[in-house]
């Protein structure tokens, strides 16, 4: 009988020839595996593979048998891959007990896996589609569906990898599952003219790394897209079937340096229904890292691999892009940590159930299913977090949708078509998204963040756009009060922020942004931080490589825009004011005094109890300014 390659031991180093990413991740899944066992007390169970103390290196694993090779790598891959309760169960990373007695928990990664490495049907051979609803907290119900598994792939390919006589193949073949998203379409991309032959083949020891690899990565949701198929664009079949959507995922695959602190601090990052979904590539790859950075204040690189349908191959999901982050410093993750701060996933509570809504439905739902509510991932996150990777600044192109998002604009648009009778384009839909409490909220929040702007000059040139808003609106509501007319003020005002907003948007040439800018600039006035900052605006406007970061800070300003501040030497004690007025107050600190902001109109009693916050003439003063700046914006007369 043939002497068995595990007798001596067989070792993998981090650094070896032929050590890739998915290589490198499947040698710290088999690290993180047998850490595992040691801490449960199970190592002995998994004989006849065996190992030492000092065969589990930072940079290396070596593990040995005292049986056949087929037998330790059977046990080895019964404890890396386990099934409970029809849900995917990884010791090496779900180390949590809660994770062990609850499938629920472990349902975001086994759904993960499930849509990336083992999509394939020949990879789980079952048709038990569970649907049910569960509860991320005590009130609030998300629907929750994922396949029950009783097959496991990687254990049924170990025939694969092994001789007849139990001793490890030099040279293995594997199904594509070991390389997701890189399917042979025709038989001339296979390694023979059968089509029936396995796509992958290497050795077998990089082999037993491929198929450990999908237990040390990490998995996310994008936004789901409509499938294309030619009945799709057949005018004849329209309106006979809704259309169907495919859910995109991504997997990220972490470029581990160093095994024993990556099992140190992978186990604590899981994947949980709140924190499943994202907005983009960049935004799932930096979540990964920005994790891994809060918890061992080290910088990890990754790579990010999303997969969907496409048209020419509708059946499997093919890679649709491959992203590979590596930050040179922590400036990156520390901004995206705000931009997930302000722009996090939230829960929204279901709504009532459309029947002619335009969207993927079972008629066998049950209304429970129905009435659960949805995880929100905010719009504008996701172009903000691929600035955010590639360098560029935060706001760049902010109001062109991702093409992730497409369909639901284009799903949005049509509703709105139909059901107001209102025609609109997806770039003034896309900017309403964008006007909305949350994203508003979130986009001012960030534009006040000192650590999301790369200059000064952006800063300045963001506040001289909203003193010119500021001066355009307080013209528009003088020529309403002389001329009057049908349209209300705030008809009015909404009416110029869309004719600046398409000024801008047409703005594709350096040229033709500095003509629309100086004709608004003009119209707005010169305002003091205008006379003081001349040439920082002007070279912002004029320059020949990033003359879009001012065209993109001008339609930023319409959305951030919070109207006029005026500062005080006094802090107002709001405890004797009425709730409703108290929230429309807003008080900042600043240098020798406060600044003081309205956000809604008020009514000329509310204005004589703002003035009696006030001790000195001059802050009684500044708060008269600000009220009539507040009849320019809102439209309502506050003072006699």
């Amino acid at each position: 009988m043939a002497e068995g390659k595990l007798k001596h031991g067989l070792t993998w180093r981090l650094h070896d020839p032929g050590m890739g990413l998915l290589e490198r991740a499947g040698l710290a899944a088999l690290y993180m595996s047998l850490r595992a066992a040691e801490e449960q007390g199970v190592k002995d169970n998994l004989a006849p593979l065996m190992w030492k103390d000092e065969d589990l290196q930072p940079d290396s694993v070596t593990i040995r048998s005292d049986g056949t090779d087929r037998e330790a790598l059977t046990k080895l891959f019964e404890w890396a891959w386990q099934v409970s309760d029809g849900v995917l169960f990884l010791p090496a990373v779900q180390r949590d007990p809660k994770l062990a007695a609850n499938a629920f928990l472990r349902v975001p990664t086994h759904n993960g896996i499930l849509n990336t490495f083992l999509q394939h049907r020949t990879c789980r051979l079952s048709t038990d589609f569970v649907r049910r609803t569960e509860n991320i907290t005590d009130d609030q119900p998300i629907p929750v569906a994922y396949l029950r598994l009783s097959f496991l792939k990687p254990l049924n390919d170990l025939k694969f990898l092994v001789n007849s006589d139990g001793t490890l193949k030099d040279h293995a073949r594997l199904a594509s599952w070991v390389s997701p998203g890189f399917t042979n379409r025709y038989p001339t991309e296979a390694s023979t003219s059968n089509w029936q032959d396995k796509p992958w083949q290497g050795r077998s020891r990089q082999a037993i790394l491929r198929m450990l690899a999908p237990i040390s990565c990490f998995y996310q949701r994008l936004p789901s897209q409509r499938m294309r198929t030619k009945s799709s664009n057949d005018p004849d079949a329209a309106g006979k079937k809704k259309p169907k959507w495919s859910e995109n995922w991504v997997f990220i695959a972490p470029d581990c340096q160093n095994l024993a602190d990556f099992d140190e601090t992978r186990p604590d990052i899981q994947l949980t229904h709140d924190f499943i979904d994202v907005a983009s590539i960049s935004d799932a790859t930096l979540r990964f890292a920005a994790e891994y950075w809060h918890r061992r204040s080290e910088i990890i690189a990754c790579q990010a691999v999303p997969m969907g349908t496409v048209a020419y191959y509708p059946n499997q999901r093919v890679r649709k892009a491959v992203f590979f982050f590596e930050p040179n410093d922590t400036l990156i993750l520390r901004r995206y940590q705000l931009v997930h701060q302000y722009l996090g996933n939230r829960y929204v509570a279901s709504q009532p159930h459309d029947p002619d809504e335009d969207e993927p439905s079972d008629s066998d739902q049950s209304n429970e299913w129905k009435n659960a509510g949805r995880i929100d991932v905010p719009s504008g996150r996701g172009r903000i977090v691929d600035n955010l990777a590639s360098g560029n600044a935060w706001y760049l192109e902010l109001f062109k949708p991702l093409h992730w998002d497409l369909d639901r604009l284009e799903l949005q648009r049509k509703c709105i078509r139909e059901r107001e009778d209102r025609n609109i384009s997806i770039q003034r839909l896309w900017f309403e998204i964008l006007q909305a409490k949350r994203q508003k909220g979130a986009l001012m929040a960030l534009s006040r963040e000192k650590e999301m702007w790369d200059s000064d000059a952006e800063r300045i040139f963001l506040q001289v756009m909203h003193d010119m808003l500021g001066t355009l609106m307080w013209k528009e509501a003088r020529a309403a009060e002389r001329r009057g007319g049908s349209r209300g003020l705030s008809k009015r005002i909404e009416d110029l922020k869309e004719k600046i907003r398409r000024d801008l948007e047409i703005c594709q040439t350096r040229d033709l942004l500095r003509e629309k800018l100086s004709k608004w600039l003009a119209k707005g006035g010169s305002h003091e931080v205008v006379r003081q900052n001349r040439d920082k605006v002007w070279q912002l406007m004029n320059d020949r490589h990033g003359w879009q970061k001012a065209r993109d800070l001008a339609l930023l300003s319409l959305i951030t825009y919070e109207g006029r501040w005026e500062s005080v030497t006094q802090k107002p004690d709001l405890s004797s004011v009425e709730e409703d007025l108290a929230e429309r107050l807003h008080v900042e600190e600043s240098d020798g005094g406060f600044r003081l902001r309205l956000t809604g109109a008020v009514t000329h009693e509310e204005g004589a109890i703002l003035k009696e916050l006030f001790d000195s003439e001059e802050d009684k003063h500044a708060v008269e300014n600000l009220i009539r700046k507040s009849e320019a914006e809102f439209g309502q007369v506050t003072l006699m």
